[in-house]
């Protein structure tokens, strides 16, 4: 019994995400926003406890324990931004968060990378599930709370908070390799492509060789790519599009609660 691509297990945490979204606005829709607002950074500071207390149940050594709550991967970025990012108004980050927080909710539950082959009940698969429901909801409850609006304008904003994020996984990564948490810095994340073999022989030559090799540390020297430019050309057109997308369905969706 495992999860796999469209599995049951799969479908489950499908249903169990829509079935919690759709509670909690039934549940909260109606109460007063002070209230609304308990509950949704409630949610935040617990997923911010979670990325620092499941992994030492879970993880065996020490340097699997750094590596797993460090900025490993865009959706830890997301966890322990996210207590800070809450109160901001009126700064392109918080529209950025919301897009991304929104996309990446939406790419785990298509593509549950790593509950993928794993038992449902594993600690760190119901982990896995959790924290990605919470880094989900957040945003659809302060959206569907009208506490945030989506505009137009704030398109732009996903690709910038998108390289942030990314640049602060590779810095982390980087880090890593050069303390000798890691071996390699393309192999921290799965789901992260460090070195896509398709754009390598195309796009390698424009990369500076100060990005190719670790600078310093007990790793100095070994190859180890910091490859931010071969995500550029999808943050600034794969990223509007995903944001246009998700403006549609809220139109949309409002429009319907209107009627």
């Amino acid at each position: 019994m495992v999860v796999e691509f469209l599995s049951f297990w799969h479908v489950f945490w499908l249903v169990f995400y829509l079935v919690v979204i759709v509670g909690l606005y039934q549940i909260f829709k109606n109460k007063p926003q002070r209230t609304q607002q308990f509950l949704i950074y409630g949610l935040i500071l617990l997923n911010f406890i979670f990325h620092f207390t499941f992994p030492a149940f879970i993880q065996e050594s020490p340097e699997r324990f750094i590596r797993a709550i460090s900025l490993s991967n865009i959706c830890a970025v997301i966890v322990l931004m996210s207590p800070f990012i809450y109160w901001q108004r009126d700064h392109f980050l918080k529209p950025g968060w919301l897009y991304v927080s929104i996309i990446a909710g939406v790419a785990i539950l298509v593509n549950p990378t790593d509950a993928l082959g794993r038992h449902p009940f594993e600690l760190d698969v119901l982990r896995f599930f959790i924290q990605h429901l919470i880094i989900f909801v957040v945003p659809i409850l302060l959206i569907s709370f009208n506490h945030e609006t989506l505009r137009w304008r704030y398109l732009w904003t996903t690709p910038i908070f998108m390289m942030l994020i990314v640049a602060l996984v590779i810095a982390n990564a980087a880090i890593l390799q050069v303390l000798g948490v890691i071996p390699d810095m393309r192999s921290i994340n799965a789901a992260f492509q460090w070195r896509p073999a398709e754009l390598e022989g195309a796009l390698g030559w424009l990369v500076p060789t100060a990005f190719t090799r670790v600078p310093f540390g007990i790793n100095a020297g070994e190859a180890a790519h910091w490859p931010l430019i071969y995500k550029l050309p999808a943050y600034f057109v794969l990223g509007p599009l995903a944001t246009a997308g998700i403006n549609g369905i809220n139109m949309a969706f409002q429009r319907f609660r209107k009627k």
